[in-house]
């Protein structure tokens, strides 16, 4: 179930949100967007944009320690003014 979660929250911060009913079909089972799902993934877009408040967002990127803890990183938000960087998963399910 979390795996299509992702797809719809990183279209989501890349301002492209799906629509109650979208559908995805994965490894041949299908998945439906409902006012449920979109409600967490919501809360969630909404956090990292508060989080990412005047530094950079970057979406499923890659990173060095990706052979490490495996995939990308859901959300990466850097804040050079902080000297800070931050990594958010999005979990569901």
């Amino acid at each position: 179930m979390v795996r299509q979660t992702h797809h719809w929250g990183s279209e989501a911060l890349l301002n492209r949100p799906g629509k109650i009913g979208d559908v995805q079909i994965i490894n041949g089972k299908e998945y439906t967007l409902d006012e449920e799902r979109a409600a967490r993934i919501q809360g969630y877009v909404d956090d990292v944009r508060r989080r990412s408040s005047g530094g950079h967002l970057l979406v499923e990127i890659q990173s060095e320690l990706s052979a490490d803890v495996g995939g990308t990183a859901d959300a990466a938000i850097v804040l050079p003014a902080k000297r800070l960087g931050v990594v958010e998963d999005l979990k569901d399910g």
